[in-house]
């Protein structure tokens, strides 16, 4: 792509003639409109770029490599997970139970997005489970723990700090509020079914990750493909032998250091 100024307007253009249009070059244009036709700024653009780089590359990267760790520490998993992916094309892999539920369980665990916030528009008044109620004052922030939630040994058991894919053979997440069924009725399903907000690692709404389907793709993609190219295991003289990964806490959960070993497969 390449860039021209005009005036205080920015062009950009594909730079030969098999470039395909992305993402950059459609913002450009936006911004190249007539001042009159669009509010478009400069710095909308920097703000959506950054946006889609910190939104869908590091998070995407953070959950990956966290899979990747967890799949090291429990080779019975990795194992599973192979048998499962023998002979499937990748066209296939949203069918692949398993693979789901690895990634919904790297998600639960380790959603990189560990903590939201959302700003009262008006006064409100919040009902508890308890029967109690929060009022919320306008302009009030509300700070939501994703991450501790979702490690809650109140909803997902005593196990709830372990990397267990098996419990999602039980656990489905309503869509809705309304979607519940009773508990006698989840008690006669086998089927423990989860308020939407008690997994959400994608939060969930109108203000819900927009790039959700290509996100759960990509890892989906990125760790079937790992899976069968190579087994990965956790040196013996590696420190996450003995302890969990470090993990650094700032705009997403990033892990500090992973050092693993990726053993091609024959």
């Amino acid at each position: 792509m390449r860039t021209k100024m005009d005036g205080h307007r920015l062009h950009a253009a594909p730079t030969k003639a098999t470039d395909r249009p992305s993402l950059v070059v459609a913002l450009f244009d936006e911004l190249s409109k007539d001042p009159e036709s669009t509010t478009f700024t400069f710095q909308d653009v920097q703000n959506e770029l950054l946006t889609f780089l910190v939104a869908g590359h590091e998070t995407s990267s953070n959950l990956f490599s966290m899979i990747v760790y967890n799949l090291a520490r429990y080779q019975e998993v990795q194992a599973k997970l192979l048998r499962e992916l023998d002979g499937v094309d990748p066209e296939d892999y949203a069918q692949c139970t398993y693979l789901n539920w690895v990634v919904n369980e790297g998600l639960r665990l380790h959603s990189p997005v560990y903590m939201m916030s959302r700003k009262s528009k008006h006064d409100m008044t919040l009902p508890l489970s308890d029967g109690r109620s929060l009022e919320m004052p306008k302009d009030t922030m509300l700070f939501i723990p994703v991450q501790a939630i979702q490690r809650s040994t109140a909803i997902y058991g005593p196990d709830a700090s372990t990397f267990r894919p098996d419990r999602w053979a039980n656990l489905r997440v309503a869509t809705t509020v309304a979607d519940i069924p009773s508990e006698e009725e989840q008690a006669a399903a086998g089927i423990k079914t989860l308020h939407p907000h008690q997994y959400f690692p994608f939060s969930s709404g109108p203000r819900a990750c927009i790039g959700r389907q290509f996100a759960l793709m990509e890892i989906r993609l990125f760790v079937a493909t790992l899976v069968r190219g190579f087994r990965v295991e956790i040196p013996s003289d590696s420190p996450l032998v003995a302890s969990e990964p470090e993990i650094k806490y700032g705009a997403t959960a990033s892990p500090v250091a992973l050092p693993l070993c990726f053993v091609a497969r024959a």
